[in-house]
C-alpha cells in the first residue's frame, strides 16, 4: 500500500485524501498566524492613533492656555495706559 507523506510535518497517510484533509491543518495555522499579525498591527495603529489625539488634545490645551495668558497680558497693557 502507498505511503503519504505530508511534506510540512512528515506525517504519514495511507490515503492521499486523508494527506489532502491534513494538509488543511497546516493551510489553517499559517491563515490564523497571519490573521494574528494582522490584528496586532491593528491594535498597535488604534494604539499609536489614540497616543497622537491625546498629544494633539493636549497640544490644543496649552495653546488655549497661551492665547488666554497672552489676552490676559494685553488687556494688563491696555489697563495700566
Amino acid at each position: 500500500m502507498p505511503s503519504y507523506t505530508c511534506s510540512t510535518c512528515g506525517k504519514e497517510f495511507n490515503c492521499h485524501v486523508s494527506l489532502q484533509n491534513h494538509v488543511k491543518v497546516h493551510d489553517n495555522a499559517i491563515v490564523d498566524r497571519a490573521l494574528q499579525k494582522i490584528f496586532e498591527e491593528v491594535e498597535q495603529a488604534y494604539e499609536q492613533l489614540e497616543e497622537k489625539e491625546e498629544l494633539k488634545e493636549e497640544l490644543s490645551y496649552d495653546k488655549q492656555l497661551e492665547e488666554e495668558k497672552e489676552f490676559s497680558y494685553e488687556k494688563q497693557l491696555k489697563e495700566e495706559r
